[in-house]
C-alpha cells in the first residue's frame, strides 16, 4: 500500500514537533522574554516596570564593568576559542594513529570525564536531596508569591515580625536560627535555620531568605556513630548565648550544660580544658571565640582520656625499656 503525500507529510511534521516544540520553549521564548526584560527593571522578586533604553544607556555610559567585560569576553574569544579547537583537533588526529598501546591512552584520556560526572551526581545528590538534609526554604517579601506543592514557601514580611527570632535578624544582615520548629506539607518538623537578607543593587531591602536545615542532619554532621558510642558530646553555639545545635546530650544533661554555658560567656579562657560534671565527668575543649559566628564545644568522657594516657604511657615505656636492653646488651 503506498502512503499518500499528505500522510507522509504529515509523519514528517509529527517527528519533528518535539524538536520545534522544544526549541521554541527551551530556546526561542526564553529568548524573546529576556530580551523584554532588558527594556524594564525586571527583578525575580518583583514585577518588573517599563524603562525603554534606560538599561542599555547605563550600559553604554555609566556601567564602569562593562568596557572591562567586553575586553575580557574579547580575548577570550580571540585567544582560548581557537586554542581549544587547535588543542582538540591535534589530541583527535592523534588518537586516530595506529601506534601501540593506543587503546590504554584513549581510555586514560577519557577517564577523567567519567570521574567528573560521578562526583557531580554525588554532590548533586547531597545539595538536592529534601530527605537528607534540606527540611525547606521560606522567603519573606512585601508581596509573597502563591505556590503550591513546592519546597519553596513566599511569606508576607508582616509574618517575620511574629517569629520568636525575629529580634536576631532584625539587627543583622544574617544569622543563625537555633533549634525549632517549621510546620509544611510533610508536618512539623525540627529544624536549624540560616536567615540571610535579600536586597537590591540600591541597598533596597526586598525581604528575608530562611533556610531550613534538619535537626538531625545537622546533629549526624557533628557527631558519627563511633564517636557517639564513645560517649562524646557536642555543642554549637552562635551569637549570644543561642545554641544552635547539640548532639550527644541527654534529657537530664540540658540543666548542667546551660549552666555551663552562662559560666562560659562569663569566663571562656578558664572553661577550656577544664573537667565538667555531667552524669560522669568529661573534659570540655573549646573552638572558636565569641567575636565570631561560631563556638563548638566538645566534651570527652574523661574515662576515655584517662584509658588513653594509660595505654600512651605504657607504650612509650615500652619502647624505653626495649632500648634500654638493646642498649646493654
Amino acid at each position: 500500500m503506498r502512503w499518500s503525500y499528505e500522510i507522509k507529510l504529515k509523519f514528517v511534521r509529527l517527528f519533528i514537533s518535539p524538536f520545534l516544540i522544544g526549541s521554541f520553549v527551551l530556546t526561542l521564548y526564553p529568548l524573546l522574554q529576556s530580551l523584554y526584560f532588558s527594556f524594564t527593571d525586571y527583578s525575580l522578586l518583583t514585577p518588573g516596570k517599563w524603562v525603554g533604553i534606560e538599561n542599555y544607556v547605563k550600559m553604554f555610559t555609566t556601567d564602569p564593568n562593562f568596557k572591562k567585560s567586553l575586553g575580557i569576553t574579547l580575548i577570550y574569544v580571540i585567544f582560548a576559542v581557537p586554542y581549544k579547537l587547535l588543542l582538540a583537533l591535534l589530541v583527535a588526529i592523534a588518537m586516530n594513529k595506529d601506534i601501540r598501546g593506543m587503546s590504554f591512552y584513549r581510555t586514560m584520556f577519557y577517564f577523567p570525564s567519567l570521574i567528573g560526572g560521578s562526583i557531580g551526581n554525588y554532590l548533586s545528590n547531597i545539595v538536592y536531596s529534601w530527605d537528607n538534609m534540606l527540611d525547606s526554604i521560606q522567603v519573606y517579601m512585601k508581596e509573597p508569591v502563591h505556590t503550591t506543592g513546592l519546597p519553596v514557601k513566599f511569606l508576607s514580611i508582616e509574618r517575620l515580625q511574629e517569629e520568636s527570632w525575629f529580634p536576631l535578624i532584625e539587627q543583622s544582615d544574617f544569622t543563625w536560627i537555633a533549634e525549632h520548629n517549621v510546620n509544611n506539607e510533610s508536618g512539623e518538623n525540627s529544624v536549624v535555620s540560616f536567615a540571610q537578607k535579600i536586597y537590591l543593587d540600591s541597598n533596597k531591602s526586598l525581604g528575608v531568605l530562611v533556610v531550613n536545615v534538619k535537626t538531625s542532619a545537622v546533629q549526624s554532621s557533628m557527631l558519627n556513630s563511633e564517636k557517639l558510642r564513645q560517649g562524646i558530646k557536642r555543642v554549637v553555639l552562635g551569637s549570644g548565648q543561642q545554641v544552635i545545635a547539640a548532639a550527644g546530650f541527654l534529657e537530664q544533661d540540658q540543666l548542667p550544660l546551660q549552666q555551663f554555658i552562662q559560666t562560659y560567656y562569663r569566663n571562656s579562657e578558664e572553661l577550656d580544658s577544664r573537667r565538667v560534671e555531667f552524669q560522669h565527668p568529661y573534659l570540655a575543649t573549646v573552638a572558636g571565640e565569641r567575636n565570631t559566628h561560631w563556638t563548638v564545644i566538645q566534651f570527652t568522657p574523661w574515662d576515655s582520656i584517662s584509658k588513653d594516657s594509660t595505654r600512651i604511657a605504657l607504650m612509650l615505656g615500652s619502647i624505653g625499656l626495649a632500648a634500654i636492653i638493646i642498649v646493654l646488651f
